[in-house]
């Protein structure tokens, strides 16, 4: 099983337009790097993602105001999501996350996880 994408709707930099992610990151299986210049956006993927699956490191990981989307420092969303696509699931995982699976066009198991913020008022 590996992450094949990651969507991130009004997650930081990354603003939604027309019902559509500000961002969507493709991936295969493998390892990556990502690469780019100071205040790209690249961070915001790697913390988006750690938001999304957790983390049993010994970083502590809370969602503060400046993960939502802003425009001129101002807060501008009320809410960010974030949602990955798995692919690749062998029969063993796929038994695990029976409730939650889905399948493609070719008949495969794939796994969706969202990740839905809703600031309280």
């Amino acid at each position: 099983m590996f992450l094949g994408s990651v969507e991130f709707w009004d997650f930081r930099k990354y603003k939604s337009y027309d019902n559509s992610p500000g961002l969507t990151v493709t991936l295969q299986n493998g390892m990556y790097f990502i690469v780019g210049e100071n205040d790209a956006g690249k961070t915001a993927i790697i913390d988006g993602i750690k938001l999304l699956l957790g983390t049993l490191s010994d970083d502590y990981d809370k969602i503060i105001d400046t993960d939502f989307y802003m425009q001129d420092g101002k807060i501008f969303s009320e809410e960010f999501k974030i949602v990955g696509l798995f692919y690749d699931l062998s029969d063993k995982e796929a038994a695990k996350f029976l409730e939650w699976i889905s399948f493609d066009d070719d008949s495969n198991p794939q796994f969706k996880l969202t990740l839905k913020v809703v600031k309280k008022k």
